[in-house]
């Protein structure tokens, strides 16, 4: 397994598109924009 670490939150778009392919459902756009902009750190698992 590869991993990445990345020091920059990923776009929006592309945390809503992880939420839905991972089964966690959709999420408002605008809310996602707040909650990453409000957030200290990010943790993105991705196969």
């Amino acid at each position: 397994m590869n991993m990445k670490t990345v020091y920059s939150p990923p776009t929006t778009e592309d945390y809503v598109s992880l939420r839905l392919r991972s089964g966690m459902g959709n999420k408002d756009i605008q809310r996602s924009r707040i909650a990453l902009s409000n957030s200290v750190m990010i943790v993105i698992f991705a196969l």
